[in-house]
């Protein structure tokens, strides 16, 4: 348990060390409830309840803690960041990319959600 604790601090530092922040942020942000979701789904019969039920709290914590970041970003700071993850469909002249928008109503409910 220690050294999950341990490499999820050590995560967050290294994307704080990076240019890119903004993108590794919001993106933890979305993903890190998942990742808690699978990691204790799947390794539910080694760590027993109790552990899962720590590393899914340990995870929304952290997502809770990134979007504050966020909020103090975009809500008050009043920046947009549009995140591109690439092209979805190519069809002649119609070009439909992928990707997150995070305006003040996003990072606003992902306070509340």
């Amino acid at each position: 348990m220690r050294i999950i604790i341990k490499l999820l601090f050590t995560l967050f530092i290294n994307i704080y060390k990076l240019n890119s922040y903004h993108v590794l942020m919001f993106l933890s942000i979305l993903f890190l409830p998942l990742f808690g979701f699978c990691i204790s789904s799947l390794f539910s019969r080694f760590i027993g309840k109790k552990g899962s039920a720590i590393i899914v709290i340990s995870f929304m914590a952290c997502a809770i803690f990134l979007s504050i970041i966020g909020f103090y970003y975009v809500g008050l700071q009043n920046d947009i960041f549009f995140i591109d993850l690439g092209m979805w469909v190519t069809c002649g002249s119609l070009k439909v990319s992928w990707g997150f928008l995070f305006d003040s109503l996003s990072v606003s409910m992902l306070l509340m959600v």
